[in-house]
């Protein structure tokens, strides 16, 4: 929501000649761009990389220890469960030598200390990174606002920009902090926890990786058809708002043929299709999660034995449960984050995609001289666009979408001469590489083509290139000279 002020992202743009002397001080270091335009991306925010270090390396560590720790406690629970104290009237008194008889090794006190100090140094790095970066993106964000065109202010509402300058920004600190230190410790608690795990059992560990493939196997077989599935809901859902929009837009028409209830009854339709399109989504998920927790009955269940042989103490297989625990937890939390980045790639390169449609169709230059750039909202059905630019808009939303045939009916026939120059090249451009059905009534759209064919009173009367049908002299030769002439009379006007 840092837009207008960002072609995607968080990026956040710069105008070179309307720079400030704050702008030239912060951009000396800077990449400079090719084009009218300084991008300066999240990662050139971070600028503290020693406390992120600080902040990884204290969020190592004190995983580790806090890891350690549970090896340390597996002992002393084991020794309470196994042995229950003999306790008389004379003893009914807090014994703390009794107390730390239980918990000896004392060393886990020691670590569990340590970790706690480890916590507060990488939460107070994080805080302080997240914090910088934060108030280097409010002020430079500031700093852009100040220097837009006049126009931008009378287009932006005064409380619109003073939200993006306060609750945006503080959403995105939080977001950030969120992200950092969840994966920072969902990685490290997956690491520490294996480890934990082979000190604690090797046998039981090796029994229990026997588990993951298929564990591993099914869930990735699972989450294929979740995914699908889920493409298939939102596929779904946009039906179903199709629907809606293309009856309410031509509300009159259905209307005149009194075809309310009949829109009414195929909204309902394609609605109750996407209710149960989630409906078994959501089962999949459940069944998806149900799964993740086979790994921990097979620890119970080998624990169980092997605490029944002697081989493991009670409280071994009680720390073993809780690293196996940490690390289904971990390795879930690490899955969210990585969808989230691929979500988030994804998005990225459709940014980049809509930019390099624009490009082809000769429309990126008009759409960034607008205030809001690619964030401009030009009405409903492009109400505040011309005439060409309706048409490089629609072209490029023609190679967006990348169909193998293209079908453009009288492309250029509302056009002034320097806008269907401008609508001919696009379509130039926007044809390659694809079959094109061009119907027109203009030659100079045509003139290019593989094969002319032409028609009068309902008939094919013609059939060629250019060239080969400037040479018969018929219908075609007609309609040239007939323009021909025509451009000469306005040129004479």
């Amino acid at each position: 929501r840092i837009a207008p002020l960002k072609s995607n992202g968080f990026y956040i743009n710069f105008i070179k000649n309307k720079e400030s002397d704050v702008i030239r001080r912060y951009i000396t270091n800077l990449r400079q761009s090719k084009d009218s335009e300084l991008k300066v991306g999240l990662l050139n925010f971070i600028s503290p990389w020693k406390l992120c270090a600080g902040v990884s390396l204290g969020l190592a560590v004190r995983s580790l220890i806090s890891n350690a720790s549970v090896l340390c406690k597996a002992q002393p629970p084991s020794r309470i469960i196994q042995r229950r104290p003999n306790i008389n009237k004379d003893s009914e008194k807090f014994d703390w030598n009794r107390f730390f008889g239980y918990l000896k090794p004392h060393k886990w006190l020691l670590l569990a200390a340590v970790a706690a100090a480890f916590t507060f140094f990488y939460i107070h790095l994080l805080a302080l990174v997240g914090e910088r970066v934060a108030s280097q993106m409010k002020q430079d964000l500031f700093v852009s606002i100040l220097n837009q065109d006049m126009s931008f202010f009378d287009q932006e509402r005064t409380g619109e920009l003073v939200n993006r300058l306060t609750v945006d920004v503080q959403d995105f600190k939080s977001s950030f902090k969120q992200t950092i230190s969840g994966g920072l410790r969902a990685i490290t608690q997956v690491v520490g926890s294996a480890v934990s795990l082979l000190v604690i059992s090797p046998h039981l560990t090796g029994l229990t990786l026997v588990c993951v493939p298929s564990v591993v196997i099914g869930g990735t077989f699972i989450g294929s058809l979740l995914r699908k599935l889920s493409r298939d809901v939102q596929a779904q859902i946009e039906k179903a708002t199709l629907v809606a929009e293309e009856a309410i837009a031509n509300i009159r028409t259905v209307r005149a043929f009194a075809g309310e209830e009949n829109e009414a009854k195929m909204f309902a339709e394609e609605c109750e299709t996407a209710a149960d399109l989630s409906t078994e989504l959501g089962l999949g998920v459940g069944l998806f999660q149900a799964g993740t927790n086979f790994m921990v009955l097979a620890t119970m269940f080998l624990g169980g034995h092997l605490m029944s042989t002697g081989q493991m103490s009670a409280g071994d297989v009680m720390a073993f449960l809780v690293n196996a625990q940490t690390i289904q937890r971990s390795v879930a939390q690490i899955s969210l984050l990585f969808g989230s980045v691929v979500k988030g790639v994804s998005a990225g390169g459709r940014v980049f995609e809509i930019y390099e449609a624009a490009k082809t169709a000769n429309a990126d230059e008009f759409i960034r001289k607008f205030p809001a750039g690619y964030e401009t909202l030009v009405g409903e059905r492009g109400m505040s666009l011309s005439g060409g630019q309706k048409q490089r808009i629609a072209i490029a939303r023609a190679v967006l979408k990348n169909p193998p045939v293209m079908i453009l009916d009288e492309a250029t026939s509302a056009l002034d001469a320097s806008s269907e120059r401008e609508v001919q090249r696009a379509l130039e451009s926007a044809s390659k590489g694809r079959t094109v059905l061009v119907i027109a009534h203009r030659l100079s759209t045509i003139i290019n083509a593989d094969l002319i064919v032409v028609l009068h009173r309902g008939s094919i009367v013609e059939m060629g290139t250019h060239d080969q049908l400037k040479k018969q002299k018929g219908h075609y030769w007609n309609l040239i000279k007939q323009q021909d002439q025509g451009a000469d009379d306005s040129r004479s006007l």
